[in-house]
């Protein structure tokens, strides 16, 4: 039997608003299972950090993200 080619794909999504606040674990949560349902499956890693640098004003800004594979 052969096997059907696979991909992975991750989406980073951060886990505070941009105002500080935390996104709520529902809102995570419901993505997940739309993921799951859509897809078949998912995977989730909380808590990896992230830097990026805004074009406009060179300011730089440090993120906490959530990653659904």
């Amino acid at each position: 039997m052969q096997q059907q080619p696979q991909i992975r794909i991750d989406i980073i999504l951060p886990v505070f608003y941009n105002d500080g606040r935390k996104i709520e674990d529902t809102k995570l949560l419901q993505t997940r299972k739309e993921l799951a349902k859509r897809f078949g499956g998912c995977s989730f890693l909380r808590k990896t950090y992230g830097t990026w640098i805004d074009p406009s004003d060179h300011k730089e800004y440090n993120d906490v993200n959530s990653i659904f594979l």
